[in-house]
């Protein structure tokens, strides 16, 4: 028995061959089953967008169509994709909220270091402490390595 390829969309297994792959592949059924997949995830905009250009379901008003997500028209009202819009709006804002305090509250370490400008809290006795070491005491792996260093290397013996 040869390998096996399994589809996730579909959830069905083939044999692995490129024949039977691309047969499902463009089969009608997995075209459906992935774009399904994917409809999961679209954003707000695309939603209203999308289902603002089908028509009205007759069906849905009755809760009796057989196609569910699988229908052509949509089976959303005009008010119920105005809710959408509007809670994709309100989420939208939220994430640019917490984006915009998110930069805020970001680390400004590294532009301290590009201004040349000490923090307060390196300005305490402790941190001067630990800032003026004595790289002598500090094991080889640990100093700061200069280029008169790099230049005295010898490399004896390579691997």
């Amino acid at each position: 028995m040869g390998k096996k390829y399994f589809c996730e969309y579909c959830e069905k297994s083939m044999a692995d061959n490129y024949e039977s792959r691309k047969k499902h592949l463009n089969s009608v059924n997995h075209k459906l089953l992935v774009k399904l997949h994917y409809n999961q995830y679209r954003d707000f905009k695309t939603l209203v967008q999308e289902e603002s250009m089908k028509n009205f379901c007759m069906r849905s008003l009755k809760a009796q169509c057989p196609f569910g997500e699988k229908c052509y028209n949509t089976h959303f009202t005009q008010d119920q994709l105005k809710q959408i819009e509007f809670q994709g709006y309100q989420l939208e804002q939220e994430s640019l909220e917490k984006r915009r305090q998110k930069i805020l509250n970001a680390d400004l370490s590294n532009w301290y270091k590009s201004i040349g400008a000490v923090p307060k809290c390196f300005q305490n006795p402790l941190a001067q402490v630990f800032m003026n070491l004595e790289q002598t005491n500090l094991p080889p792996s640990l100093r700061e390595t200069t280029l008169q260093d790099v230049e005295n290397m010898e490399f004896t013996e390579w691997g």
